[in-house]
């Protein structure tokens, strides 16, 4: 979860923001690492968000955000996306292309520089509040979990 489930968990907290519940369930190896790990949150206006996080199957890297009027999805690797196509209940759809330039960390990098060369201690697209946030809600689903980090968790 904390490898490659970050990205699923920092969708919805950019997306959606805190979640006033969360639930999740892990597959643990023998080490008690997760391999495998489901979460779901909970909102006020009643909208759930629900993930899903492997490293023992070969599921695609996407993301569908559905609402009232359709849905969007971002294709490839939603994190550096190739595709994003909306598609609306009335019949509509609508594909934008993008090209894949690198692994998607390029911009995460660009930030940092920006931010360094404007005398910026954080970023305005992502503050340091925003970081505390997202390692609450895995350290939240890592208690549901029972993933322990002996030398991190007392």
């Amino acid at each position: 979860m904390l490898d490659i489930g970050i990205y699923n968990i920092f969708l919805s907290l950019f997306l959606l923001g805190m979640p006033k519940k969360i639930a999740a369930s892990a597959g643990l190896n023998n080490q008690g690492c997760d391999t495998s790990c489901s979460y779901s949150f909970n909102y006020e206006n009643d909208t759930i968000a629900s993930m899903y996080s492997t490293f023992i199957a070969d599921s695609p890297t996407i993301a569908e955000i559905h609402g009232t009027e359709g849905k969007i999805m971002l294709e490839h690797k939603w994190f550096c996306p190739g595709k994003v196509k909306l598609e609306q209940f009335n019949g509509t759809e609508q594909v934008f292309e993008f090209d894949v330039k690198s692994n998607g960390y390029q911009f995460e990098a660009e930030e940092v520089a920006n931010c360094i060369l404007a005398g910026k201690t954080q970023s305005d697209l992502w503050s340091l509040n925003d970081s505390l946030q997202l390692v609450e809600i895995m350290d939240t689903i890592r208690n549901k979990c029972g993933i322990v980090y002996p030398k991190h968790d007392f």
